[in-house]
């Protein structure tokens, strides 16, 4: 029983962390050509007047969306639950109820 639960929570979270994977490659891509698009339009629109102006202020958008992207990975890395949590619970909670077999 105890190796199914073991075996339940790998299959969770190997898939948990795919999926995770997998939407972030594809938020990726569609991120970049969405800001691609942006970035062509904007320096397109501004080209005759203020283009280093506007090149610089899409360069600080950009920075500031990466590091709040950081941060907000960090955030559910550090969040997500450990790896075997509940199988540790379960054989701590049957290492007490042997200890008080014994007595």
């Amino acid at each position: 029983m105890r190796i199914e639960l073991v075996g339940l929570e790998v299959e969770a979270s190997v898939q948990h962390w795919l999926n995770l994977l997998l939407w972030s490659a594809l938020a990726l891509f569609s991120a970049s050509l969405t800001v691609l698009m942006l970035l062509l339009t904007v320096l397109i629109a501004f080209w005759d007047t203020h283009r280093l102006l506007a090149a610089g202020l899409i360069t600080g958008l950009l920075a500031a969306t990466a590091l709040a992207c950081v941060f907000i990975v960090r955030r559910r890395i550090r969040t997500h639950p450990r790896l075997l949590a509940s199988t540790i619970a379960e054989l701590r909670r049957d290492a007490a109820a042997l200890r008080e077999k014994r007595r």
